[in-house]
C-alpha cells in the first residue's frame, strides 16, 4: 500500500478535534503519515497520536455572532492564516487536507485550494446533521463532504457527499459492548456539555440536583464539565447541597469516566452521540435551538 502524507485541520472543541484524532489513529495504523493543522486555542498537542508528529498552529477567529467590524477582522485574521497555510502545504505536498469543521479548519483548507489546480485533495467531514457554519463555507470547494447522518440539513445542491458516521477514538470504542448495570449505592452521573451547552447545565443542573431529596443526593457522585468561568460558582452550589462533585472546565479521562457512568447529560452533537452510543450508557440529550430548516438533502449510501 502507498503511504501517503495527509494534513488534518481541526482545534476548537472536543466535538471538532476528538474525531481528528480518531482518523489520525486509524490512517497512522495504516503507514501513512499525518500532520496537525489546528489553532492557538487547541494549541500544540503533547499527548496523544499528533504529539508523535508534525503541528502547525496558525492564527484562528471566529466570525458568526460578531459586530460587523469584529468580524471583518476575524476574516482578515483567516485570509493572513490561509496565507500561511498555502505556503507550508507547499511545502509539505500532501495528498489530502481534511477539515473536521469549526473555523480552525477554514485556513488550511482554504490555503490548499489557493493552491491553484495542483491543489490536494480536499475533505470535510460534518459531524452533525445539519451543516456547520464554517463547513458551509468550505463545502463550496470541498471534494467531496464526509457525513455521520444520512441525512444532513443546508448541503449546497450538488454537493457530493460519502456517508462515512463518525470516527470514535480507540479508547471509547473499547467500551462497546462493556455491560452496564444500576447502582448499588453511589450513583455516578456523567455530564458534559461541550463549549456550546455548559453554561446553560451549569445553571440547570444543580438547580435539578437541589430538588432532588437529601438521601438521594448523598448516593451522587457527579462529574461535570462547565466553562471555566462558571467553575467555582459550580463546585460551590454542589458542596452547599451535600453533593459529590468533581467540576472542571475540560474532561481528559472521558473513556473512564463513560465506564463508570449510570447516567450521561449532555449536549446532542454528534461526536457526543457516537461516544454515548458506542459505550452504551443511558443519557439525557439536549439539543442546540436551531433556526427552522429551509432544505433537507439525503446522502447517498457508501
Amino acid at each position: 500500500m502507498t503511504s501517503r502524507t495527509i494534513v488534518i485541520a481541526a482545534g476548537g472543541t472536543g466535538g471538532h478535534f476528538f474525531p481528528a484524532e480518531a482518523l489520525a489513529e486509524a490512517l497512522v495504523a495504516r503507514g501513512h503519515h499525518i500532520v496537525l493543522m489546528t489553532d492557538a486555542r487547541a494549541g500544540k498537542r503533547a499527548n496523544g497520536v499528533f504529539a508523535h508528529n508534525p503541528q502547525y498552529v496558525l492564527r484562528g477567529a471566529g466570525v458568526a455572532g460578531r459586530g460587523p467590524i469584529r468580524a471583518l477582522r476575524a476574516g482578515i485574521t483567516l485570509l493572513g492564516s490561509a496565507w500561511k497555510a498555502r505556503a507550508i502545504l507547499r511545502t509539505i505536498q500532501p495528498d489530502a487536507v481534511v477539515g473536521f469543521g469549526g473555523y480552525p479548519s477554514i485556513p488550511p483548507l482554504l490555503g490548499a485550494r489557493l493552491l491553484g489546480r495542483k491543489h490536494p485533495a480536499l475533505i470535510i467531514h460534518e459531524g452533525n446533521a445539519v451543516l456547520g457554519k464554517a463547513n458551509a463555507v468550505l463545502s463550496r470547494f470541498a471534494d467531496v463532504i464526509a457525513t455521520s447522518f444520512p441525512t444532513v440539513a443546508k448541503l449546497p445542491m450538488g454537493a457530493r457527499t460519502v456517508l462515512t458516521g463518525m470516527p470514535v477514538r480507540p479508547a471509547i470504542a473499547a467500551l462497546a459492548g462493556e455491560p452496564w448495570s444500576a447502582p448499588a449505592q453511589d450513583i455516578s452521573l456523567l455530564v458534559w456539555g461541550g463549549s456550546l451547552g455548559a453554561r446553560i447545565f451549569s445553571q440547570v443542573v444543580p438547580a435539578a440536583i437541589a430538588r432532588l431529596p437529601a438521601e438521594l443526593r448523598a448516593r451522587i457522585n457527579l462529574t461535570q464539565q462547565a466553562r471555566a468561568d462558571d467553575v467555582d460558582a459550580v463546585r460551590q452550589a454542589y458542596a452547599d447541597m451535600g453533593v459529590k462533585a468533581r467540576v472542571e472546565p475540560f474532561l481528559n479521562d472521558v473513556p473512564a469516566l463513560l465506564r463508570a457512568a449510570h447516567l450521561v447529560i449532555g449536549r446532542a452533537g454528534g461526536s457526543s452521540v457516537a461516544e454515548i452510543t458506542t459505550a452504551g450508557r443511558p443519557c439525557v440529550l439536549v439539543p442546540l435551538p436551531l433556526p427552522p430548516l429551509t432544505s433537507r438533502q439525503k446522502t447517498p449510501a457508501p
